[in-house]
């Protein structure tokens, strides 16, 4: 039923820092820059910084992970018939204190020691290879502490896709969802494919989480997962599409990278083109090795990717390089415009399970931002894990850690899940998403500050008013208790949520009323305090929009 499962589109505030890496060298590499972007954001910025590790650095820090991917792969890979794996969660954390120790500045490992950032790293093609998400500051992994989020840089410009960016707090209407599972594909070239019970598991849990909140996505499942018609329902759009099955990887070329559909192989260069007219917001990508090309070598154990591997393979030498490239087969995501979460090797059944149900969940059901959600989903996978299972550290994140899809209030399957009258209002309270080796909770940085005790929160003031509909057409009602809020807030986060509620009703505003929320607008624009925010952007869009 059209309208039934309603969702904003937005990008949380929140306190959040930029790592950002940089290779130089025309013909080889010879040093890597850093540039860093704290929470709370200077006026006066540092110029890049070469880092005193080098690419010989590097490269000892890559075989080091190679000889430890080859002693984890029994587990990663699931293939059954290898040694007895003997590297175990404390010796990720060593490596993960090695690369944090190597690459970040003393001002950077202190700032990443608090808990609840929205953390962006980005790096070059020749360092995406490297676990960043598992850089541990001596107490935790930063992946448990903080929302995570990737981005590239890439060394020339590329030939993007055109697309529509949506407006902050648009709505989505309804949530378009493609779900396509592939457990256990046919015979292909001569090749026997392993079947994925952890693929169905998987499904059901999305199906069952998605169903909850009112969403009935479109899924081809098992022998309905044909090229044909997986090509067929990708002419139509989507705001998620969520793949679990099997890969082939190609280190020498990524276009040559592939999902494997029930009868045929998806490369990435057919996928990148059939996905032209795309306008998916977000693509999950739950597709590990099954093959290998370019005489790569295959790990020792034989069997097991998120898909295993095919029957009969021999046992070959692991390197982490080549093994955990989840960027070769999600740039034909990427060079879309999307967001892109995936996983680097086979996820056990009870944690995939887990991590789907917690992800969706915490991202769609509580409206939290991405990077949280993917964060509480790692940790309610890590809290159950064993010392030789790295599950939770498989999930890599491309995108904005502070996007977010929050279901409108009004609808019948959110409005037990969506505190409050605004439905784009950071009101929600931090959830303890058990240990974080040593974190507890995670908070969610400088804007997610509780309300001081006696100051009326936005939802006091706006009492029994209506909620602005997703068109932003608010009735002028709500304007006043709104402009006070703005004028003298009581929090950051209900300054905030005020900003937005104010952003939703403009349209419906008279003349006189914008003239107002102007002048509130120009007069905290100018308060020292907003310096650096998210919200100080929120004021300067609002205001953008009065002037046109």
């Amino acid at each position: 039923m059209p309208g039934t499962n309603r969702f904003f589109l937005d990008w949380v505030s929140g306190s959040s820092a930029v790592i950002d890496l940089q290779a130089q060298g025309r013909e080889q590499v010879t040093s890597f820059l850093l540039r860093y972007t704290s929470p709370f954001r200077p006026t006066m910025r540092a110029p890049q910084q070469e880092l005193a590790a080098g690419p010989p650095e590097f490269e000892q820090l890559t075989r080091d992970l190679d000889s430890f991917a080859t002693r984890s792969a029994g587990v990663v890979r699931r293939g059954g018939g290898g040694a007895a794996p003997v590297a175990d969660t404390a010796e990720l954390a060593e490596l993960g204190q090695q690369l944090f120790d190597m690459v970040l500045p003393k001002l950077v490992r202190s700032d990443l020691r608090q808990q609840g950032l929205f953390v962006e790293l980005g790096t070059d093609e020749e360092l995406l290879h490297l676990p960043w998400e598992v850089m541990h500051d001596g107490t935790g992994f930063i992946c448990l502490k903080h929302y995570v989020g990737r981005y590239v840089n890439l060394r020339r410009t590329p030939e993007l896709q055109a697309r529509a960016m949506p407006e902050p707090g648009s709505s989505l209407d309804d949530l378009a969802v493609l779900v396509i599972c592939v457990p256990d594909p046919k015979p292909q070239d001569g090749q026997a494919f392993e079947q994925l019970p952890s693929v169905e598991r998987e499904m059901e849990a999305i199906l069952a989480t998605l169903g909850g909140l009112g969403v009935q996505p479109r899924v081809l499942a098992g022998r309905d997962a044909t090229r044909m018609r997986v090509l067929r329902a990708l002419r139509d759009n989507y705001h998620i599409i969520h793949f679990s099955g099997h890969a082939a990887f190609d280190p020498n070329d990524p276009n040559r990278s592939s999902i494997v559909l029930d009868d045929a192989k998806l490369s990435v260069a057919s996928l990148t083109s059939a996905l032209a007219e795309q306008t998916a917001v977000l693509c999950v990508v739950n597709a590990c090795e099954t093959t290998r090309s370019g005489g790569a070598p295959r790990p020792a154990g034989g069997t097991g990717g998120v898909g295993g591997g095919a029957a009969g393979d021999e046992d070959e030498q692991l390197t982490w390089r080549d093994q955990y490239n989840l960027y070769g087969l999600a740039r034909a995501f990427l060079e879309n415009g999307a967001y892109v979460l995936g996983s680097r090797w086979k996820i056990p059944d009870d944690a995939a399970q887990l991590f789907a149900e917690t992800f969706y969940g915490s991202f769609l059901g509580q409206g939290h931002p991405i990077g949280r959600a993917i964060t509480e989903a790692r940790a309610a996978v890590h809290a159950k894990a064993a010392p030789t299972d790295f599950s939770w550290a498989s999930y890599v994140y491309y995108g904005d850690p502070r996007l977010t899809l929050r279901a409108h209030p009004k609808t019948d399957a959110t409005e037990e899940t969506t505190t409050g009258g605004l439905p784009m209002g950071l009101d929600e309270e931090p959830t303890d998403v058990g240990p974080a080796d040593g974190g507890g909770g995670l908070p969610m940085g400088a804007d997610e500050d509780s309300t001081p005790s006696g100051n009326p929160t936005i939802d006091d003031l706006l009492g029994e008013l209506p909620v602005a509909e997703p068109e932003m057409n608010a009735e002028p009602s709500n304007f006043e208790p709104v402009l006070r809020i703005i004028e003298s807030p009581p929090s950051d986060s209900e300054e905030a949520r005020a900003l937005r509620a104010a952003g939703r009703m403009l349209s419906a505003l008279a003349p006189d009323q914008k003239q107002r929320l102007a002048e509130v607008l120009d007069e905290r624009a100018a308060a020292p305090e907003l310096l650096g925010t998210d919200r100080i952007l929120l004021i300067g869009q609002l205001r953008a929009r009065i002037g046109e």
